[in-house]
């Protein structure tokens, strides 16, 4: 039996050719093909299953743009002030290394200075004890001629000891006179009722330490150099001019009174303030005890050169 004749075959095109039905006709869609997944990422198997790669092209994006520069400028707002910090940290550390060394250095130096007044104070005080500018033996009656102006002019001394003591306050202009102490220990008292002493066993003028000056608060007559001397407050001005003519200024600190039996010595010879030259002035006052021939209590002025 002949295969039937289709419409189609009857080209002369297709003559002798029969259809083979048990091949798969080429117009069938291929089977699915099996994808192996590997970390979520589609593996082809054959060519015709990889995608065509599509050139696109996006425009830009103002919000990504913004985003990005959102984060750059949050990077530099947030990491640059922490760089910053740390060096602000890093400088104020040092500075306070270094204060604190400086501190202890100064620290060092003053406590130096203090062991070696004590050591030159703690000999003097020992020498000093109980005394005052009169003797408990009787006082010595000093002269009460009032110096003139050439005896003031032609005063010297050594160019390195005071010279004169002038407090404006008070309308003092003095001569200082160097001494010492007596034989019972006391400290000598100027011979004019006028001048001030200077005790040779303090400091000098614009050394470490301080000058002590004593005088007479009254003689057998007249007042003396230092009457007025508890009227001093703090704030006020004392000028010592050494024997160079170099003028040196103090100002009062504080004022105290002692019993006569009492005197604070080792005070009187330091300088109130530690680590700065300073003048101490001392005199009697109180009660004058005529008895003992002398004053119950001592005033003495604690200043401080600036």
């Amino acid at each position: 039996m002949q295969p039937r004749a289709y419409a189609g075959l009857d080209n002369p095109v297709f003559t002798g050719r029969v259809r083979d039905y048990t091949k798969r006709p080429s117009f069938y869609a291929p089977r699915p093909v099996k994808r192996q997944i590997v970390s979520d990422i589609i593996v082809p198997r054959q060519v015709s299953q990889v995608p065509q790669v599509v050139k696109v092209t996006h425009k830009p994006n103002h919000l990504n743009r913004k985003v990005e520069r959102t984060y750059v400028l949050r990077r530099e707002i947030v990491t640059k002030p922490v760089k910053r910090q740390r060096k602000q940290v890093v400088t104020k550390t040092r500075l306070l290394m270094g204060m604190a060394v400086l501190l202890f250095m100064l620290g060092a130096g003053v406590s130096l200075q203090t062991i070696r007044q004590n050591q030159q104070t703690g000999t003097q005080v020992k020498a000093l004890a109980a005394q005052a500018s009169v003797s408990a033996n009787g006082p010595d009656l000093p002269d009460e001629t009032k110096p003139a102006g050439s005896v003031l002019s032609d005063y010297h001394v050594a160019a390195d000891l005071p010279r004169f003591l002038t407090i404006s306050k008070l309308g003092i202009q003095a001569r200082v006179k160097r001494m010492g102490v007596k034989a019972d220990n006391s400290l000598q008292a100027p011979p004019n009722i006028y001048d001030a002493g200077w005790y040779d066993g303090s400091a000098k003028p614009g050394e470490a330490g301080a000058m002590l000056l004593d005088g007479h608060v009254h003689g057998p007559t007249q007042p003396g150099v230092f009457m007025n001397l508890k009227k001093l407050v703090a704030g006020d001005t004392i000028q010592v001019e050494r024997g160079d003519g170099k003028v040196m200024t103090y100002k009062v600190v504080t004022t105290k009174t002692y019993d006569v039996n009492n005197v604070d010595m080792a005070a009187a010879l330091s300088p109130v303030v530690a680590g700065k030259p300073g003048l101490n002035l001392m005199t009697c006052a109180g009660k004058y005890d005529a008895a003992a021939k002398e004053y119950r209590q001592r005033l003495v002025v604690f200043t401080v050169q600036g």
